[in-house]
């Protein structure tokens, strides 16, 4: 079950990550949303896509449970929730998504980050559930998205799995003391 509801963005500290639009990158951003929107449902069904109705446009926000669609229909949408197979979040469409990718944040604290040995955790500094999904160096345009919400897919059953049997092995950049945690 997803932990956040619309009521409870709105009294949260995630609702002042929600920046506002410029106008000038309006139109092209609002196009953009409409795209992801579209390929949304396809990708992560249990995921919904919205904006915040406020007198100026705030970037766009993606909440629910982050679970491919092939693995949702591996197991079916009843086991899946009654089991917690998938990863409840909220991330943030930035505007320049594009070249910075969007922001992740594990909002019911699912991923028990104290089980994990400090190399191999891919979280940010802090209690707010933000996942370090990526470098920006990873960016390739139109991949912000999708690509960014597959790798904190892929990055919560490497945790789930690392719980059980305390193996981690996934490829990816350093973390912990030898990546961005420790400085």
């Amino acid at each position: 079950m997803t932990c956040i509801t619309m009521p409870t963005i709105f009294n949260s500290s995630l609702y002042n990550e929600l920046q506002v639009v410029p106008d000038k990158l309006l139109a092209q951003y609002i196009l953009d949303i409409k795209e992801i929107r579209g390929k949304l449902k396809n990708k992560f069904p249990l995921l919904h896509l919205s904006i915040l109705p406020t007198n100026v446009m705030r970037e766009a926000f993606i909440y629910g449970n982050l679970i491919p669609a092939k693995n949702l229909l591996e197991f079916g949408e009843d086991i899946v929730i009654e089991n917690n197979i998938a990863l409840p979040i909220f991330a943030i469409i930035k505007v320049d998504y594009q070249t910075k990718g969007i922001k992740v944040y594990d909002c019911c604290r699912r991923i028990q980050w104290s089980h994990i040995e400090p190399e191999i955790r891919h979280c940010m500094r802090g209690d707010n559930g933000l996942i370090c999904t990526h470098h920006e160096s990873d960016m390739k345009g139109d991949n912000g998205v999708f690509e960014v919400l597959e790798s904190a897919w892929r990055l919560f059953i490497e945790y789930c799995k690392y719980d059980r049997v305390g193996k981690f092995d996934l490829k990816c950049h350093e973390h912990g003391f030898r990546g961005n945690y420790g400085k």
